[in-house]
């Protein structure tokens, strides 16, 4: 694992110190080795950065950027079958120096071109050069596991794993987007589509950019979908020989992800989909594995569970009980670590878990994907009832109640954000067939009302749509398309940034098993009853599972990392709530409409704000202004 940076100059600006600097912000990334390089091409000086977390290949035989023929590349992650790839290419004449994957990608683009990334089982994001044909290719894994941020400017380009790295340069703008600050609050998080900078993007999941380095042109190109996998036929395999199945898919994941030349440990949180990756890997290993879990006397509290489960599984547990004033100590630090304001709260626990397991070991797996491959929430189960109740309604009456629905919301009283919320989402769900009426109607449960959002930033009303079709199957069922947008959205935006910011600030390479590809291939070919029976949801992985663990211990209600976040900012976190959201603090971005703001802070602090989640969102971009504001 590893952090990348660089530019493309077209005008002469840049150089080696600025290459050097933007490199030099990612070190926490790649604490092991830090290497630069500036090559000539076309009408442009291409800058290349890396900093190298060691994994694979100790030596310094893996020192990047890395050349083969024409070819230069950074690359930030892992190719986990990358010794098949290079058995592959060692049976058609390549040799190799090293013992790393980061010199098999150079050799299977030398042989296949771009469409090598079909062979990768991995997680990665990677620029490649290639000075014969004086062309860049900027790629992201398929999930998005791993993050690239890109500047377009007109002079130079910026690219990096970080923001951080791209505000190095002195010549980047840093200039605010309106529309996806509107959209960070009505999120959470600034999706993949936008950035919170002006001409600043993200390579969105199984993307790749050419560059082309003469003319300056670029096109993106879409190189893996999830959506097209739910095209394919139904799977005919029996209940059992499906679960089997799995167990095996699961296994090979887990096992591919423990290849490493350093410690690897596992998150444990007692839940099905840790447990299910620290018993398969406990199962065959020959000791005790480590296993990493964070307990919290208030809020959500799995480490009883966790150190249950890891005492029948026989995994060396390590916990740590953190105090409400440990973790709030951690809110300070969230600003430098996440360099783009960002609102989910259990960023806290996951970077206290990656700071406990970074004494013990190098790498930690961590089982996110399970909810939205195998139906985890129980919120997909609400969607499915709503969108039922609407598919009622016969299709041609349905764009009618739509525009009713439309108007009715625009006539209601500008302070009923909720029933105006809900009628908007009702009236854009109308206007679709069933599979995309299913995903707006749960994509709209977990946005924040518009009009809240509106009234705070003024200046971006109307600006950005907040909801993008996925363009799914008609014959997807609602929960599925539902699960679909989750995986899509959510779980790349919000889940994946969290963890890889909290891992990596801790030169901790954090592994993902439940995303390899393959096992998304075969859960979208899997009959739906195969995952939800009943309002009992992940019915597979539980037969998986409970093979290792006894049912009984199991069996309880979905927790997840939570904190009373909102409480302790009416009492511990109130004087730093206060301090950021002064009057002369809310002003200082010039954004946000400040008697509004304190409007929604008198509110909260009495009990009477019903979105009150937009405090946090509004404290977590103060905080960020903070630290990142000019």
């Amino acid at each position: 694992m590893c952090g990348i940076a660089g530019f493309v100059d077209f005008s002469g600006k840049l150089g080696d110190a600025t290459l050097r600097n933007m490199t030099a912000t990612l070190d926490h990334r790649g604490p092991d080795d830090r290497g630069h390089s500036l090559v000539s091409s076309g009408n442009a000086v291409l800058g290349l950065g890396h900093t190298r977390l060691s994994i694979l290949d100790l030596s310094q035989h893996g020192h990047q950027p890395m050349r083969f023929g024409p070819f230069s590349i950074v690359f930030n992650g892992e190719i986990y079958n990358f010794r098949e790839i290079r058995s592959d290419l060692e049976s058609q004449g390549h040799g190799f120096s090293t013992e790393c994957d980061t010199e098999v990608i150079l050799h299977a683009f030398a042989e296949w071109g771009i469409e090598c990334l079909h062979r990768f089982i991995g997680m990665f994001a990677f620029v490649l050069h290639d000075a014969k044909n004086d062309r860049m290719y900027l790629v992201r894994d398929r999930v998005g596991v791993k993050p690239l941020y890109v500047h377009t400017g007109s002079d130079f380009w910026l690219f990096g794993s970080e923001l951080k790295a791209l505000r190095a340069c002195p010549d980047f703008p840093a200039k605010l987007s309106l529309p996806d600050l509107h959209s960070f609050f009505r999120h959470g998080h600034v999706p993949d589509d936008g950035c919170i900078y002006q001409d600043c993007h993200k390579v969105d999941a199984g993307e790749y950019w050419v560059l082309e380095m003469k003319s300056g042109t670029h096109q993106k190109f879409q190189w893996w979908n999830q959506t097209e996998l739910h095209e394919q036929p139904r799977s005919t395999m029996s209940f059992e020989e499906a679960s089997y199945d799995l167990e095996r898919l699961l296994y090979s994941a887990c096992q591919y992800r423990m290849v490493s030349d350093v410690p690897v440990g596992v998150f444990l949180s007692g839940g099905y989909d840790s447990t299910a990756v620290a018993a398969l890997l406990q199962s065959q290993a020959s000791k005790p594995i480590k296993t990493f879990t964070i307990g919290f006397t208030e809020g959500n509290d799995e480490a009883p569970f966790a150190r249950e489960i890891a005492g029948i599984l026989g995994t060396d547990h390590h916990e740590l009980y953190c105090s409400p004033r440990e973790a709030m100590k951690v809110v300070a630090s969230l600003p430098e670590v996440y360099d783009e304001p960002f609102a989910d709260s259990s960023a806290i626990p996951t970077l206290l878990v990656s700071r406990l397991a970074r004494e013990s070991v190098k790498v930690a797996l961590s089982a996110d994907g399970g909810d939205e491959l195998f139906c985890g929430y129980d919120s997909y189960l609400k969607t499915a009832r709503r969108a039922a109740s609407l598919a009622k309604i016969p299709n041609a009456w349905r764009p009618i109640a739509g525009d009713l629905l439309k108007l009715t919301g625009r006539i209601l009283p500008s302070a009923a954000h909720g029933f105006r919320h809900k009628v908007h989402g009702l009236s854009a769900a109308m206007h679709t067939n069933n599979t995309t009426m299913a995903q707006r109607l749960h994509g709209y449960a977990f946005l924040m009302p518009q009009s809240l959002v509106d009234k705070l930033v003024p200046e971006a009303s109307g600006m950005k749509s907040n909801f993008k079709d996925r363009n799914w199957p008609q014959a997807t069922q609602p929960i599925e398309a539902a699960m679909g947008l989750s995986y899509q959205t959510y779980l790349k935006d919000d889940i994946l940034t969290k963890v890889d910011r909290a891992t990596m600030s801790v030169g901790l390479e954090g592994r993902e098993p439940l995303l390899d590809h393959r096992i998304a291939e075969f859960s979208a070919a899997l009959p739906l009853e195969y995952k939800i029976a009943g309002l009992s949801t992940k019915r597979i992985l539980k037969s998986v599972v409970h093979r290792y663990v006894p049912k009984e211990m199991m069996d309880r209600p979905k927790a997840g990392f939570s904190l009373p976040i909102l409480c302790w900012m009416r009492n511990d976190l109130k004087g730093l709530c206060e301090q950021l959201c002064s009057n002369e603090s809310l002003a200082q971005s010039g954004v946000i409409d400040v008697p509004i703001a304190r409007q929604y802070l008198s509110s909260f602090y009495a009990g009477k704000f019903h979105y009150s989640p937009l405090i946090w969102r509004l404290f977590s971009f103060q905080a960020w202004h903070r630290r990142w504001g000019r």
